[in-house]
């Protein structure tokens, strides 16, 4: 951050984006629902019709520390959808399993620049 800007850093917006980064550089890991994927390759996320699910695994792998207070934030920030008891993650259908995920709107990974819909 300059000094003198007006601009403050969002730690929580700038992790997201990260994730959202590592995804999109390791596309051959984003798994689509519809689709006959690479089995062996570990799965990041799972792109869903109007979504993207991540295993909570992998989120907290990559936040660490921060995975709590980080996660809390985005939920309240609406980047994540919450499940029916207001918790940021859902059983997520994806070929023999229903791991816990993590679901964010496409208009939200959209807002960040990115697009993991499968085309």
């Amino acid at each position: 951050m300059q000094i003198g800007s007006n601009t403050a850093y969002d730690k929580p917006k700038e992790l997201l984006n990260k994730l959202f980064e590592q995804i999109d550089g390791k596309r051959h890991n984003l798994k689509h629902d519809d689709d006959n994927d690479d089995d062996r390759a570990e799965t990041l996320a799972i792109s869903k019709q109007d979504e993207l699910c991540i295993p909570v695994l992998k989120v907290n792998e990559f936040l660490e520390h921060e995975s709590k207070q980080t996660r809390k934030l985005w939920l309240e920030r609406g980047f994540t959808l919450p499940n029916g008891d207001g918790k940021d993650f859902h059983k997520v259908s994806y070929r023999n399993g229903r791991p816990n995920c993590i679901k964010i709107p496409r208009p939200v990974y959209m807002q960040f620049g990115y697009d993991f819909h499968k085309f």
